[in-house]
């Protein structure tokens, strides 16, 4: 049984219809914008703030730089962009959601943003409320171990997420389960990387960061200098910010 010229007619404008209907959908429920056209003049961001009650239940979820998460430490209200060499560079496309949500920003990125005391100001507001936090802008790639509480003879359960924002990147993202050994806190630290089989046995996972020959052995130093092998990273432990670290491979003993 063939449907008439009509009745085709009829559901191809049902399709296109549901179709635009659902792109008008996400169009509200999500917005996206470049980084300049965010930036209020300063009489703008201080009439948002008179109008308005501080409040840390607005906080900066569901918005991307290029359409990248971006780490945040809540505690100390500071957003870190890990930069890729690019021509969005210093005029990322930000998206954000929900539709009520609005962003102001204060100032261009520049790369004088590194220095601790130059770092620009985001506000989120809504009708009612703001909060504001600083944007730090860094060239290094991010490393975000989250911990469990659990502590099995010095080995912590842990998950492990590094941004990677070479340019020729082929995995910016790459995420993994794994064991931490604090060697010294806040100065070293070591970790292997883990993967689950299909019958749900952990094993080690062989992968190469950065480009360093493939294995599941990494070390984390708070290192001024960089050895072979070795490379700057913004560390974040639980969210919270540590400080350039060199990651690298840990070397194996030879028998």
């Amino acid at each position: 049984m063939t449907l008439s010229n009509k009745k085709r007619k009829i559901l191809l404008g049902i399709i296109l219809l549901l179709t635009f209907s659902m792109i008008g959908l996400l169009f509200l429920l999500s917005k996206k914008s470049k980084y300049q056209n965010l930036i209020v003049s300063k009489e703008k961001w201080n009439k948002i703030i008179s109008s308005r009650e501080n409040s840390t239940k607005l906080r900066f979820q569901n918005i991307t730089f290029n359409d990248y998460n971006l780490m945040i430490d809540e505690e100390d209200n500071i957003i870190y962009y890990s930069m890729i060499e690019s021509s969005t560079k210093y005029n990322p496309s930000i998206q954000y959601k929900p539709n009520h949500i609005k962003i102001a920003i204060n100032q261009s990125i520049t790369d004088n943003l590194l220095e601790k005391d130059n770092k620009t100001k985001i506000m989120i507001y809504d009708k009612h409320t703001y909060h504001i936090y600083s944007l730090v802008t860094t060239n290094y790639p991010i490393l975000s171990i989250m911990k469990e509480e659990n502590d099995n003879h010095g080995r912590i359960d842990v998950n492990i997420e590094l941004f990677d924002n070479d340019i020729d990147s082929i995995q910016r993202v790459l995420k993994s389960k794994g064991s931490l050994k604090i060697i010294k806190d806040d100065q070293e630290y070591r970790f292997s990387l883990i993967k689950e089989s299909l019958g749900h046995n952990e094993r080690e996972n062989h992968i190469s960061i950065f480009g360093m020959p493939k294995q599941d052995d990494y070390k984390i130093t708070k290192a001024e200098t960089l050895s072979k092998n070795e490379k700057y990273v913004q560390l974040f432990i639980n969210e919270k910010y540590k400080g350039v670290y060199s990651l690298g491979i840990k070397e194996r003993r030879v028998r």
